[in-house]
């Protein structure tokens, strides 16, 4: 397995509000030399707060023509309204 997405800058989702999050898509990028044309690919991600990272991600990896993108998450953080 190898990482195909990287930061174009050091952007902590978990220090912003929920729709400062949504623009995660800005500091992403495919890495250089990076070919998923015809490949299956999977996303993993730690933890699933407002879903704006994986989306992102989606959005990005689909313009590269993948065979498939599963998503797999390792835990879903719950957010209570006070």
């Amino acid at each position: 397995m190898r990482c195909i997405l990287e930061k174009t800058a050091d952007e902590k989702q978990s220090d912003k509000s929920k729709n400062k999050r949504k623009e995660i898509y800005k500091y992403l990028k495919v890495k250089e030399g990076s070919d998923i044309k015809n490949k299956k690919v999977v996303i993993v991600d730690d933890v699933y707060t407002t879903g704006s990272t994986i989306k992102s991600a989606i959005k990005i990896l689909t313009k590269q023509n993948p065979k498939s993108i599963e998503v797999l998450v390792m835990s879903k953080a719950i957010t209570k309204s006070l």
